[in-house]
């Protein structure tokens, strides 16, 4: 009867392996978390863009799928942009407020700066955003 037997180096080598991809995905995603006892706002960044925005409103136990855009800016001529046609960072977080940068580096959109800040007032059940748009 033939055995497939493996030794400890190469089940470590194995088990290293196959965690490395996991790794490098955590490694290049960015979450933004605000909360308070009320609410959870959590933004979720990869590569510069966001892939996933969620509120648990924990009084209500609800947890809410928000689109990924997180504004539409349109200009004369036709010309509307989107979030994820610029840059995402984080620029600035606490655990009740949080400051983004979304920007464009190339292209008819060099310069394009939009700032979004989101803050959960204390006391307060409701996530408030303001949003600033400049052109360099």
């Amino acid at each position: 009867m033939k055995r497939n037997l493996i030794d400890r180096r190469e089940l470590i080598k194995g088990l290293f392996s196959a965690m490395a991809p996991l790794g490098l995905q955590a490694a290049a995603q960015k979450a933004c978390i605000l909360q308070d006892k009320a609410l959870r706002f959590e933004v979720l960044i990869s590569d510069g863009k966001i892939v996933s925005r969620k509120l648990h409103n924990r009084l209500a136990d609800e947890i809410i799928e928000l689109p990924k855009e997180d504004f539409t800016l349109e200009f004369e001529k036709g010309l509307t942009i989107t979030s994820s046609a610029l840059a995402a960072e984080v620029r600035r977080q606490t655990s009740t407020q949080a400051e983004f940068l979304f920007s464009a580096s190339a292209g008819r959109l060099a310069g394009l700066e939009v700032r979004v800040q989101y803050e959960i007032p204390s006391g307060k059940a409701y996530v408030r955003g303001t949003r600033c748009a400049r052109i360099a």
